[in-house]
């Protein structure tokens, strides 16, 4: 079904940033919006969703083309990453060292500790 609604410039602008803060495009979010509340309309006697659950649905209904806008934003704001020193792998710069001297034997009696 298909819904005009007239909102104020300045609701538009608010509604449009608070879909973007999502990753989502207006109508999306509008959508995602109308169905919690018809949601919470029709079921009155069950626990509102939490705002992971709303969160999770959010992100679960988002189409492969706002999937890849928001990993573009993201690697996009990440530092790009070191270079590995000539000659090594990954594991031979992380395996058994920490920030520290410790070893992996230290590390995981730690942790034991911790538990």
């Amino acid at each position: 079904m298909t819904i005009a609604i007239n909102v104020a410039p300045e609701v538009e602008a608010k509604l449009e940033k608070k879909a973007a803060a999502l990753g989502m495009d207006l109508p999306k979010y509008l959508e995602a919006v109308v169905e919690r509340e018809a949601v919470a309309a029709t079921a009155p006697n069950e626990v509102e969703p939490s705002e992971l659950d709303r969160a999770v649905a959010e992100m679960t209904s988002r189409t492969p083309e706002q999937i890849a806008e928001m990993r573009g934003r993201l690697l996009a704001a990440s530092p790009p990453p070191r270079p590995l020193p000539p000659g090594k792998t990954l594991f031979d710069v992380i395996g058994g060292q920490w920030p520290g001297d410790e070893t992996d034997e230290q590390i995981k009696a730690a942790l034991d500790d911790l538990s």
